[in-house]
């Protein structure tokens, strides 16, 4: 059962990889949606089902919550 949308896991699994900002954005305008929108998006279902948020706003935009990483890839 899929659980996010594409867009959502794409995005999701770029925070996760670490890939740059510019990439990042790139998925953000393909989704023509704000960034903060999307990640709430994100979190919203991941609460759902992990309990959890897991992408949370630091200093330099959005990170994944590595607590999480074993739970989220067997999602994917």
């Amino acid at each position: 059962v899929k659980i996010l949308t594409e867009i959502e896991e794409e995005y999701l699994r770029a925070v996760m990889e670490g890939l740059s900002a510019v990439k990042i954005k790139e998925i953000v305008q393909k989704s023509r949606k704000m960034e903060s929108v999307l990640v709430d998006s994100i979190n919203e279902k991941m609460y759902d089902v992990i309990g959890d948020s897991v992408l949370e706003e630091g200093a330099e935009g959005y990170s994944f919550v590595e607590d999480y990483r074993e739970e989220v890839e067997e999602l994917f």
